[in-house]
């Protein structure tokens, strides 16, 4: 290991290797209680520097897990799948390459960030969108995408988008999708022969160091929609609903969220005392509660509507006509709208009028995701257990925030979706969890269902509690055939099954592109249970 330091401090600078005390801590921080102690962290600044970084942990067999931002919460944050790694922080490299404004075409590095990128379309005029998520200004477009991660802006699908990438090989050579490897920005993400870029998602056979994203165009108009479902036994017919308007609308609807009662409540309100002063919770368990007394619809939707001025006022009409009979109250929002409102709220007393203006806000900082504009409004969920979040800046690793998150699909029919909402409800009771639900339609006929588990990060029992939940979320769902799109690093191996012709796949390829396992072992790896090969050959110290 010291011999793979002074290599790496000698071709990156010593400023670029970092293996202080308290640089470990920070990034060995997760929203749960598992953390990972690397070894080191290194901070390349280019591809070459990154092929360089390889060949050193290659030669001195010294693993290494590379992160883009290490914004990664509820899912390991930046924390490898074993201890003992060297973290490989690729936020440094943070150019955007090229850009085509004919085509939407933009190639950009690891360390490009959603505010980074929103402040870079609008220095240089350009009328296209963010592909947002929940997670915050501060996360990486290459991170996200890589980790098949979605958002409510047109392209919703955030690997669909990806139409070419490069990335470094565990032996230091460098991949490149066929068409861009002869210099094309074509837009075909398919290329010729077998597609494999795809390898790279979710994965741990190289680090990729650029891709090509599609944007979407900002258009004429964007308008949110929103609607009440004032009665719980409606679910069924408003899931239907919901698959009904995504079928007809295509392209004019990006997709549509189905929230309970306990999401929207942790999402848009703080707990507050009787004088209306945030404060922490009082109980471990209290989101349904407070529902109740707020008086909140079972079940509230949320949607956007895009396209010229034309296509919305049809696409609206096609809306109402979908819901009437299912929601209680159709809202159809624009930010100018959702300013008028906020002002308005702002003149009217009492706690109530403090809670509606909350949620006011947050419908309009949702305006903003769905224009493409990243912001923070999703993050105050993860602190619901932890006290009132700050006023910016929310990092809920570093913030001390509790959550685990289970995402699993559930196809889009009432039926199922009746099915699991009826399976979490069961299991977070069992280990004195609310059940903040929340389905987006990833396409029209599947959700991904995202469910936190909310705790108090401090108190050991609420984190074996959550772990707990977690795992007997996964083999319930499981036989319900309920199977998560994304896992924490900590539940990676549990979704190996060495018996399915898949996992032996994966398995041939992972040991012919990274035989000694330098990257991100344990990742997958049904050796993580025994030992990879990394630990049975000589180091050179």
């Amino acid at each position: 290991m010291h011999a793979a330091l002074l290599a790496w401090r000698a071709a990156l600078g010593p400023d670029a290797v970092r293996e202080d005390a308290e640089t470990l801590e920070r990034y060995a921080r997760d929203t749960s209680d598992y953390s990972q102690r690397a070894l080191a962290v290194l901070f390349p600044a280019d591809t070459e520097e990154v092929r360089i970084v390889v060949r050193i942990a290659a030669a001195h067999r010294v693993p290494v897990h590379p992160i883009s931002t290490g914004r990664n919460w509820g899912y390991g944050t930046a924390n490898p799948y074993r201890s003992n790694c060297v973290i490989v922080d690729l936020s440094r490299m943070c150019d955007i390459r090229a850009f085509d404004a004919d085509l939407g075409l933009i190639t950009l590095e690891p360390g490009v960030t959603q505010g980074s990128l929103r402040v870079w379309l609008d220095q240089h005029g350009l009328p296209f969108m963010v592909p947002t998520t929940g997670a915050g200004p501060g996360c990486s477009i290459v991170g996200n995408a890589l980790e098949r991660g979605y958002g409510i802006t047109p392209i919703a699908d955030h690997f669909a988008a990806v139409t070419a990438l490069e990335a470094v090989l565990p032996d230091g050579s460098v991949y490149r999708s066929p068409m861009s490897a002869h210099g094309t920005m074509s837009g075909f993400k398919w290329g010729v022969g077998p597609y494999l870029d795809g390898m790279f998602t979710q994965s741990h056979v190289g680090i990729v160091t650029s891709m090509t994203v599609a944007l979407s165009r900002r258009p004429e108009c964007v308008e949110a929609f929103y609607f009440w479902i004032d009665d719980d036994l409606k679910l069924e017919s408003a899931v239907d609903a919901t698959r009904r308007i995504l079928h007809e609308a295509g392209a004019n609807v990006s997709g549509i969220n189905l929230m309970s009662a306990a999401r929207v409540l942790a999402m848009s309100a703080q707990h507050l005392d009787e004088s209306g002063q945030p404060t922490r919770p009082a109980a471990e368990s209290d989101i349904e509660v407070l529902a109740r007394r707020a008086g909140a619809a079972p079940w509230m939707g949320a949607g956007a509507l895009y396209g010229t001025s034309r296509h919305v006022k049809a696409t609206r009409k096609l809306v109402r006509q979908v819901l009437t009979g299912v929601a209680s109250r159709i809202v159809f929002m624009t930010p100018a709208k959702a300013g008028r409102i906020e002002t308005l709220m702002r003149w009217l007393p009492g706690t109530r009028a403090r809670r509606l203006a909350g949620m006011v806000d947050m419908m309009k900082q949702g305006l903003s995701l769905l224009e493409g504009i990243p912001g923070e409004v999703a993050l105050p969920l993860a602190y619901w257990k932890s006290g009132p979040p700050p006023e910016r800046d929310r990092h809920p690793s570093r913030d001390g925030c509790g959550l685990l998150w289970y995402a699993p699909i559930v196809p889009m029919r009432g039926s199922d979706a009746r099915h699991f909402v009826d399976l979490v409800r069961r299991v977070c009771a069992r280990y004195g969890f609310d059940a903040p639900i929340t389905f987006t339609s990833v396409s029209a006929r599947s959700f991904d269902c995202t469910l936190p588990l909310l705790f108090d990060r401090t108190d050991s029992a609420a984190c074996t509690a959550a772990q707990a939940c977690w795992d007997t979320l996964l083999s319930e769902g499981r036989r319900s055939g309920f199977i998560p799109y994304r896992v924490h690093a900590r539940h990676a191996v549990s979704m190996v099954d060495e018996d399915q012709p898949f996992w032996t796949v994966a398995r041939k390829l992972k040991d012919a592109l990274d035989p000694l396992h330098i990257l991100s072992p344990g990742r997958w790896d049904s050796q993580a249970k025994h030992g990879s090969p990394i630990t049975h050959l000589p180091r050179t110290e």
